[in-house]
């Protein structure tokens, strides 16, 4: 009975996710970001799907840098069918002082546990590429973000986004558009309901 309720798990954690033997890949980030410049509103304009993220559109990153140097990120979607607001909160703690990789922990995920999730490309004013991966017993699950300073789909941060996480040995063919049209200018949580 056991084994059935682990397999249900790992299948429904797995749709439209990467889900693969071994520990998450090393990733190589651009150390010279400034985590600083990073912070701030940006929009998810590609992704690798994964379950948190069906049926949404509209989605924003909110980071920001805190004084002991964690950050806390803020991902924000409306939902595509009924307009219902999803909001999932998460801290990060940086891997180590040379690394661009921080444990992301989703307290109401914690299931779960940690993510990785390491910044990999930004020119801070156009882009952030991100990669995310998460251990699950003997699994990883890999995702992967395109983000924007606009919600405006630019092929060319596509492109170089794609051409990034193949040097990295990273599956880009999974890479899809995130609705971003008729959005609202700001998406406020409610979260007494």
């Amino acid at each position: 009975m056991l084994f059935i309720i682990y397999l249900l798990i790992i299948i429904k954690l797995s749709e439209g996710q990467i889900a693969e033997d071994g520990n998450c890949s090393v990733v190589e980030s651009n150390k010279k970001i400034d985590i600083s410049k990073f912070t701030g509103e940006w929009y998810e304009v590609a992704n690798i799907p994964n379950e948190y993220e069906q049926f949404v559109k509209c989605t924003t990153f909110n980071l920001t840098l805190n004084s002991n140097k964690t950050i806390d990120i803020v991902v924000t979607s409306l939902g595509s069918i009924g307009g219902n607001v999803f909001q999932w909160q998460g801290l990060g703690t940086r891997s180590d002082e040379n690394s661009m990789s921080y444990f992301i922990e989703f307290p109401e995920l914690a299931i779960k546990g940690k993510t990785i999730l390491t910044i990999i490309d930004t020119d801070y004013v156009n882009y952030g590429i991100l990669f995310m991966c998460q251990n699950v017993g003997e699994l990883r699950f890999e995702y992967a973000s395109i983000l924007s300073r606009k919600r405006k789909f630019n092929r060319n941060i596509f492109k170089h986004a794609r051409n990034t996480f193949k040097h990295n040995l990273l599956v880009a063919e999974n890479l899809v558009r995130v609705d971003q049209h008729n959005c609202p200018s700001s998406i406020e949580y409610n979260n007494d309901k």
